[in-house]
């Protein structure tokens, strides 16, 4: 007979952009069914629009089953032309922003997309049948660039969370950046695991 052992209590809180809590037992983990879709690119795009354009990596909703959840996860590098610049990238799934990011740009330095910044992270998203996942960028003034962008959907629907994964999670819509000095609680949660032994934990 085969005893289960006593539930554990992991808590985990999430300080200054930690936007996703996800853990995974690593009995989901070896899914042999968990087959990513992804978009890949590592040429420098470049724009002077202040309205977010479109990047040459793009996961369509043709390939994303309606109604099944997606854990993705999202890499870009960007920079801007100048100081005065703030470039900015987002990760948009349809009309919902995931995530953003932004920094001051730079008079220096080649490519220019690896001047400043990078934004990278995870998210878990159901697809809806109509919305394309994507990677955008825009400029407030001047040039902004971008590069080293990565898009991978791995499809959950073969495992059940609250059984097989657990998760909290913001997006960008609703994130807020405090000007204080202070650190700033933006998720904070408690997960009941039923089983002993070693999760992934993605924060």
């Amino acid at each position: 007979m085969r005893t289960r052992p006593r539930p554990s209590l992991v808590q985990f809180i999430a300080l200054l952009g930690g936007l996703l809590l996800c853990l995974m037992t690593s009995a989901a983990l070896a899914q042999t069914s968990l087959v990513p879709l992804s978009s890949f690119s590592n040429t420098q795009q470049s724009t002077t629009s202040t309205t977010l354009q479109n990047t040459d990596v793009v996961i369509t909703a043709a390939n994303l089953a309606s109604g099944q959840p997606y854990l993705i996860l999202y890499a870009a590098a960007y920079g801007g032309s100048t100081t005065s610049e703030l470039p900015q990238v987002a990760v948009t799934y349809g009309s919902t922003t995931i995530a953003v990011g932004a920094d001051e740009g730079s008079s220096s330095g080649t490519p220019e997309a690896i001047r400043d910044a990078s934004l990278a992270g995870f998210y878990i998203l159901t697809a809806d049948g109509t919305s394309d996942l994507r990677i955008q960028y825009r400029a407030t003034s001047g040039t902004s660039y971008i590069t080293g962008k990565s898009l991978i959907a791995i499809p959950l629907a073969t495992l059940t969370e609250g059984a097989d994964y657990w998760f909290l999670e913001q997006n960008g819509d609703a994130a807020e950046v405090s000007t204080t000095a202070a650190a700033v609680d933006l998720l904070s949660t408690s997960f009941s695991l039923p089983e002993t032994g070693n999760y992934l934990v993605l924060m």
